[in-house]
């Protein structure tokens, strides 16, 4: 049940919007007939279960609790309290980060493949328009997605960063806070 007093975190992205509850559950929009994507955590299918209010829970979770999440224009992401990423939605600028920009609408929540192999903890989640910037467990950050205006941070020409890429920065700098616009993104730093 969506209790919305017991809301950890919301995040809305264009046609979409995100309910993280402090037990770990998570609730979406019931998907929009128009630009679903994917990114309500149900592979583009109907919901099972609904709530009063128009949120739906994400069964995919249900052995798995969610502690950070991010919205982004029709991609969701989700950080498991293992600290693994889980991506799903529009993948047409690389920002769910597999490697490819291809789309799959019945794609139901995916683990990110590159932290996955490097066994890389994710403890921070933000997602622009169509590209996120994540936090590692040892404040280093990443970027992917769509870096048309250099907004994933790496110092690069190209348009598409297809799979998580290290921004560079000071050395021995851990980035503490993220934050992502539509075609802009924010990092500072631990003092």
């Amino acid at each position: 049940d969506l209790n919305l007093s017991k809301i950890k975190q919301v995040a809305t992205g264009t046609r979409h919007t995100i309910i993280l509850k402090e037990d770990g559950n998570v609730f979406t929009t019931k998907y929009s007939l128009y630009e679903n994507y994917g990114q309500n955590g149900d592979g583009a299918n109907n919901f099972q279960q609904q709530t009063q209010n128009g949120f739906n829970l994400i069964t995919f979770f249900k052995n798995n609790k969610i502690i950070n999440i991010a919205a982004g224009g029709f991609h969701s992401a989700f950080i498991d309290e293992q600290n693994i990423l889980w991506c799903c939605g529009n993948n047409d600028h690389g920002q769910l980060g597999f490697g490819h920009d291809n789309t799959d609408k019945s794609m139901l929540p995916t683990q990110n493949p590159y932290f996955m192999k490097n066994k890389t903890k994710i403890i921070q989640i933000v997602s622009g328009c169509y590209h996120n910037l994540c936090i590692d467990d040892n404040g280093i950050c990443y970027g992917f997605g769509n870096n048309g205006y250099g907004q994933c941070g790496v110092n690069k020409t190209t348009q598409m960063i297809l799979s998580p890429e290290k921004i560079s920065i000071t050395p021995n700098c851990k980035i503490a806070k993220i934050k992502a616009g539509f075609n802009h993104s924010y990092m500072s730093s631990e003092r």
